[in-house]
């Protein structure tokens, strides 16, 4: 179960810095192995009640600078490799106060290299904040089934209400996980795209795969990214959704398979 802690930032660009220097180094102890994105969500919501602490430490919301966005990352990644929090389902993880220390902790030590800089009469360079993300939005779906021989796409998950204005571009990435049954079909070919209603905006990509006798069948992670270009997909509620269709099997073999994960994140950039 993911943290319900309300993510208020006073500068997202630091948020999202500690948030990525957080999961680094709390869910990365050695191989990680699993394609499921949900048996991260503990970790991920726990990475960001820190992230939030430490950008209260931080309260500052200037453009950070090139070093302070790699040096937050950094830091807090190295803090918390091979002693990140656990268990994962103690609740008070997910408590933006439990690190608190912490997260001012690290704040003093990068702070503490500006000031180094600054006596030596070095300035890095600021983030290019002028160009970049506008927004995100973001959804997930289980247990899809995708019907064999249908003429239509089926939509795997839809994300509604994206605003899009004019001369921004949209980057979206489509991913899941395809759990295709062992009935008596050898292999399977599934096709994916990504769209607006059950349209394809893009070109259908294809993913084949060879069961092996297995049961309940072989589970086999897909990703794929479209960048829209400027005005390609503009408006003030836009709906995206990654598509899937299950397009060929083994002869005589009319099997459904299932999209046991997937999730589509859309990002709307600057240009």
């Amino acid at each position: 179960m993911s943290s319900n802690v309300p993510i208020v930032p006073i500068n997202s660009l630091i948020f999202y810095a500690a948030h990525a220097g957080a999961i680094s180094g709390m869910a990365i102890p050695g191989w990680i192995v699993d394609p499921t994105k949900a048996d991260y969500s503990q970790v991920v919501g726990i990475a960001a009640a820190f992230a939030q602490a430490f950008d209260q430490a931080w309260d500052n919301v200037a453009v950070p600078s090139v070093y302070e966005m790699e040096a937050i990352t950094a830091v807090v990644a190295s803090d918390f490799r091979l002693r990140g929090p656990g268990p994962l389902s103690y609740s008070v993880y997910s408590q933006v106060s439990n690190w608190t220390i912490a997260a001012a902790a690290c704040v003093a030590l990068i702070l503490e290299s500006d000031a180094y800089f600054a006596s030596q009469g070095l300035t890095p360079p600021p983030t290019n904040a002028g160009s970049g993300l506008l927004s995100t939005a973001y959804a997930q779906s289980t247990n899809i089934t995708l019907p064999y021989g249908a003429t239509v796409p089926t939509q795997v998950v839809t994300v509604s209400g994206v605003g899009v204005p004019a001369n921004a571009k949209v980057i979206a990435q489509f991913d899941g996980v395809l759990l295709a049954p062992n009935a008596e079909a050898d292999w399977f070919t599934i096709g994916y795209s990504i769209g607006r209603g059950t349209a394809y905006d893009t070109s259908l990509r294809s993913m084949s795969g060879v069961l092996f006798g297995q049961n309940p069948g072989v589970y086999v992670p897909f990703s794929y990214t479209y960048e829209y270009s400027p005005n390609q997909a503009a408006g003030s509620d836009v709906a995206f959704s990654g598509l899937a269709i299950l397009s060929g099997e083994q002869t005589g073999e009319t099997v459904s398979a299932t999209i046991a994960n997937a999730s589509l994140l859309i990002e709307v950039v600057s240009v």
